[in-house]
């Protein structure tokens, strides 16, 4: 297994953070890495995700895999062979007290694939989430529209 993870402080509601990590309609205008999301919010249901990859966009089919509504989001994703590459991608928050919340991005790897890709894993997705994060944080202090 190979693990990466980000984490930020954002100074909104947790409510509010919420909102904007899962309207996944209106990623494309504040999202980075995450073009767009489409399917429904729901455990075992199937989504598609639309990322900016630095070879162009790729498309992920994903499985919602947890839902705790206001506080954990997480979808599993793999490739055809499940024992080459898979994993989980987990959006946490936390309230620190009524204006701030705690926002952690975390990404598990499993499989044979993962020593071969651990280099561009470690670049790549590491610098993705930051400008999620980043991104995230910048979208969620923004006065509700």
């Amino acid at each position: 297994m190979y693990e990466i993870n980000n984490q930020v402080l954002i100074n909104a509601p947790i409510e509010q953070v919420w909102r904007v990590l899962t309207d996944f309609d209106r990623f494309h205008e504040w999202n980075p890495v995450i073009r767009g999301i489409e399917g429904d919010l729901a455990v075992g249901q199937q989504v598609v995700m639309t990322v900016d990859t630095p070879h162009g966009e790729r498309q992920w089919n994903l499985r919602i895999s947890r839902l705790d509504a206001g506080r954990e989001l997480a979808w599993r994703f793999r490739e055809r062979h499940p024992l080459l590459y898979r994993g989980e991608h987990t959006f946490w928050l936390g309230a620190i007290d009524e204006h701030t919340t705690r926002y952690i991005d975390r990404e598990t790897f499993h499989g044979l694939l993962v020593s071969r890709r651990r280099h561009s894993l470690g670049t790549q997705t590491k610098a993705g989430m930051v400008a999620m994060g980043d991104a995230l944080k910048r979208r969620a202090e923004q006065p509700a529209d």
